[in-house]
Parts: structure tokens; C-alpha cells; sequence
């Protein structure tokens, strides 16, 4: 029996065992150490299906469980990076940029900048700035991960990091801090042309054009 199929079957037997509507047995199975693994692994059953409402539900409770449980801790930072990605995939870019935002602090407070993890969340985080027309922010966490990630590959003798992983992350923050800098240009020039045909028009009406 595989470890995932005996959390779900033991949160599906403390689910059945109680009634859920007692806030006493609700707060003590939020404490169980089973219960985030439960939710995680409900979490990745609704996310396959595409059921993202659901899997966002199940990822929520499972980062309320982590960070009850665990308190500022890794675990705690997984979930809430998980609730994250699905709720990045509603297209909730506000949401999303604070639950990504919550994991990167809490990864960067027990982590540190020098960490895989670290560096895929502050490429998860430039990507949702890049969506939102943050064009400067977005330029700003892209190069915090791609440093991240350089700090990590020089350590690469004594962590354990998934080089493939790793190159992923690498490349979609450059790629995410081309694209900032290229808009921010875009940005830029079209602001000076509006400005020019401002002056242009203000100028025929003073000549009586």
C-alpha cells in the first residue's frame, strides 16, 4: 500500500469516525499531522482533474493545516506555494501574487536566498508581476530568481538540487526578464510618442493650423 493511499484512508476514516460539524473535532483534526498530507494528496487528485475550485479548496486547507501545525517551516511554505499555483490556474492574479508572495517570505525566512525552492518561487512571483503589467517588479523577482539559482548551482557540491529542475527556473526568469524590460521600453517610447503628438497639436493650434 502506497504512502499517499494510506494518508487519504486515514483522513477518510478520521472524516467518517466524527462529525465534522463539532468545531472541538475540527480544530483537534487540523492539528493531526495526517491532515496536511490529506489535503495535499486531495489537492493533486482535484488539480489532475482540472477541478481547480476544488483543488484550490483542498490547497488552501492544506497551507492553514501546514502553518498551524508547523508554524514557520517548510512545509508550511510548500502548501502555501501550491495554493498558489492553483490559484494562479482560476487566473486570480491579486490572490495569487499574495499566496505566492506569503510562501516566497516564509521560504526566504527558513531557507534562505540560497535555495532551489527560493528561486522557483521568486520566478512563480516575476511571472505573476509580468501578467499584472507590474513590468518593473516583474524585471525585479526574475533577476532574484535567476541569482538565486546561480547561488544554488555554485553550491551544487554540497546540495542536493535537480539540475534539470534548476535550468527550468533559470531560463523562465531570464526569459520572464526579457519580456519586463522589453515592455518597459514599449512603455516608454509610446509615452514619448503620445507626448510628441501632444506638443505637435498644441503647436498647429498656436499657429492657427
Amino acid at each position: 500500500m502506497s504512502p499517499h493511499y494510506r494518508v487519504a484512508n486515514v483522513w477518510w476514516l478520521l472524516s467518517r469516525s466524527f462529525n465534522l460539524s463539532d468545531g472541538i473535532i475540527r480544530n483537534k483534526l487540523a492539528g493531526h499531522p495526517l491532515t496536511v498530507d490529506g489535503l495535499s494528496c486531495r489537492r493533486a487528485i482535484w488539480d489532475r482533474l482540472s477541478l481547480f475550485e476544488r483543488a484550490t479548496a483542498a490547497a488552501r486547507g492544506a497551507a492553514e493545516a501546514a502553518v498551524r501545525r508547523h508554524g514557520d517551516h517548510p512545509r508550511s511554505a510548500t502548501a502555501l506555494a501550491h495554493l498558489g499555483d492553483e490559484i494562479v490556474k482560476r487566473g486570480c492574479l491579486n490572490e495569487a501574487i499574495e499566496a505566492v508572495t506569503a510562501a516566497l517570505s516564509m521560504r526566504v525566512r527558513v531557507l534562505g536566498q540560497r535555495d532551489a525552492s527560493t528561486a522557483s518561487s521568486y520566478r512563480t512571483l516575476a511571472y505573476l508581476m509580468l501578467r499584472s503589467g507590474q513590468y518593473d517588479q516583474a524585471e525585479r523577482f526574475g533577476l532574484a530568481a535567476v541569482d538565486a539559482c546561480a547561488a544554488v548551482t555554485d553550491e551544487r557540491g554540497r546540495t542536493r538540487v535537480n539540475d534539470e529542475d534548476m535550468v527550468t527556473v533559470m531560463t523562465e526568469a531570464r526569459d520572464v526578464v526579457m519580456q519586463a524590460r522589453c515592455r518597459q521600453q514599449q512603455t516608454t517610447q509610446s509615452s514619448v510618442s503620445v507626448k510628441r503628438v501632444w506638443c505637435c497639436n498644441k503647436a498647429e493650434k498656436k499657429l492657427g493650423f
